[in-house]
């Protein structure tokens, strides 16, 4: 009876087009079937479902429920991928995730560059799979897939690392499922003028043989989709549109009318285009939003905000030049400073929280600061480090031993095997360590040094701005022989138990920390 109640109500809510906004009802509380508010990171509709993605699970919305307070509620049914020891290679941390209509499956890109699917053609009997194990057989750099979108059975994946755009043809069996290239591919150190330059790029999107891609700046540039030629995506060039100042973009969604809305999370912003009218208009949150994930619903869209999902329609709209309010900082990450004076942030997401490792088969969990050109401090073997923030001492490996060569290999043998990278073989990989807890549920780890300060000891209290150890190789197993050392400092920070970038997709990560470090403050 409670779940013909439920799907009575679910009805009500929403119709072939997506959930309907009334005066009463433009926000949902997202709990699960416990009332314990959820933080989904994306939504797809399938019909009058939703299906939510977490960084471990998927969440099914089973219906609505009316809250004492007179908000609703959207009730989340958890989905869990099954353990992974049952499948042919583990799932890691899942970032983003699309709806083949035509399989009538969800697939979902996981942080390593895996691909799943959750398969929805058979109600009764719905399972996972692997679509596609990722691979680093395309060598240096190794491919890295920040978004991706549909096109019938087929799968865009968004290439950023080599410039690419790949189709994957997703009805193929897992061990013939091949990438197809789209562009040239031509690496970014050898690109010259005239050349598809995607590197910038952080999100596509799809629609009338076209695909668009949006650039970290608020740029979107065109693509045509052309039959038989080797390198099937020919330049269009930049959609032209009136953009508002200071954009920094997270999410892209296309509609079906031609309409294109961006989410700058940072802003609390969506910003949304017709080109056929020519109109851009500026939709502004609070700052206590935490805008993720959209749908689409007539002529306006339901976005994720935290724990609630909520409506936005035309009568919200405002004009680009409207005040935005920024994003609000945890306060525990204001006013830290970066591990090494005289540099700045990377600018590409291949060296931040959260993206792949596929030596190791993982995901990166820190920030790695390499010797970036212009930069005042030169990072080179013995360059000093010095502690972002205060705090107390909790691990410094000041007698520590690099690895063998025999237990190097061993060690990364472990990680092939099991396609995944144990607990024990990362914290070997992360090499002289020292760890400063700021007793607030801030844990900062410092990693790959030569040395720690052996004027240093364990349980030490520390300021801000100490010198806690030097820049080094160390765990990268690139000080055996043969191997060229390129010297960097392995940066992580851990906020009540999860690495800073749990949960965020690449573009949302690198807001994240431009807003801790003041883009860049040296």
């Amino acid at each position: 009876m409670l779940a013909l109640l439920l799907a009575i109500i679910l009805s009500a809510c929403l119709s072939a087009t997506g959930l309907t906004a009334s005066t009463n009802h433009n926000s949902y509380i997202l709990t699960n079937e416990s009332g314990q508010t959820i933080t989904p990171k994306s939504v797809q509709r399938i019909g009058n479902d939703l299906y939510f993605l977490g960084p471990d699970c998927l969440w099914w919305c089973a219906g609505s429920k009316p809250a004492s307070e007179g908000i609703d509620s959207l009730i989340l049914k958890r989905i869990d991928p099954p353990a992974k020891n049952e499948l042919p290679i583990p799932w890691h941390e899942f970032n983003e995730f699309t709806y083949l209509p035509g399989k009538q499956a969800l697939v979902l890109l996981d942080k390593s560059g895996d691909l799943f699917e959750y398969l929805l053609a058979e109600p009764e009997n719905k399972r996972w799979q692997v679509l596609r194990a990722n691979s680093n057989k395309l060598g240096q750099p190794d491919p890295d897939y920040v978004s991706l979108y549909p096109m019938d059975n087929s799968v865009f994946l968004l290439d950023p690392e080599r410039n690419q755009i790949w189709q994957l043809d997703a009805n193929t069996r897992p061990a013939s499922n091949k990438l197809r290239a789209l562009l040239p591919g031509i690496l970014a150190w050898k690109l010259r003028a005239g050349d598809i330059n995607i590197t910038d790029a952080i999100a596509i999107n799809y629609l009338d043989r076209r695909i668009y891609l949006l650039t970290k700046n608020g740029d979107i540039r065109q693509y045509g989709i052309s039959s038989g030629a080797h390198n099937l995506c020919h330049s269009l060039g930049r959609l032209y549109f009136k953009k508002p100042a200071h954009m920094r973009p997270t999410r892209f969604y296309t509609t079906d009318n031609g309409d294109l809305y961006i989410v700058e999370r940072a802003n609390n912003r969506v910003v949304k285009i017709s080109p056929a009218q020519g109109s851009v208009h500026a939709l502004i949150f609070p700052a206590a939003c935490n805008l993720r994930g959209l749908v689409v619903s007539g002529n306006g869209f339901w976005i994720i905000s935290g724990d609630h999902f909520i409506y936005k329609g035309p009568s919200d709209e405002s004009t680009l030049s409207a005040k935005t309010n920024s994003y609000e900082l945890d306060p525990r990450l204001k006013g830290l400073i970066l591990p090494i004076a005289g540099q700045y942030l990377p600018g590409h997401p291949g060296v931040y929280p959260g993206a792949r490792r596929l030596y190791r088969c993982g995901v990166h969990e820190g920030l790695d600061f390499f010797n970036q050109p212009g930069a005042k401090t030169k990072i080179i073997t013995g360059t000093p480090v010095r502690a972002a923030n205060a705090g107390k001492i909790t691990r410094i490996d000041s007698a520590y031993k690099d690895m063998t060569y025999a237990k190097y290999n061993r060690v990364i043998r472990e990680c092939w095997q099991t396609h995944q990278t144990s607990d024990k073989n990362e914290d070997l990989f992360r090499g002289c360590q020292v760890w400063i807890d700021s007793n607030n549920g801030l844990l900062a780890k410092y990693a790959h040094l030569c040395k720690a300060n052996n004027k240093l000891h364990l349980g030490d209290q520390i300021k801000q701005g100490d010198i806690i150890g030097y820049v080094g190789v160390s765990g990268t197993g690139e000080n055996l022989p043969g191997h060229t050392p390129y010297p960097h400092l392995h940066f992580e920070l851990w906020l009540d138990g999860k690495y800073l970038g749990w949960s965020l997709t690449p573009a949302e990560t690198i807001s994240l920390f431009e807003d801790m470090f003041v883009f860049g403050k040296r």
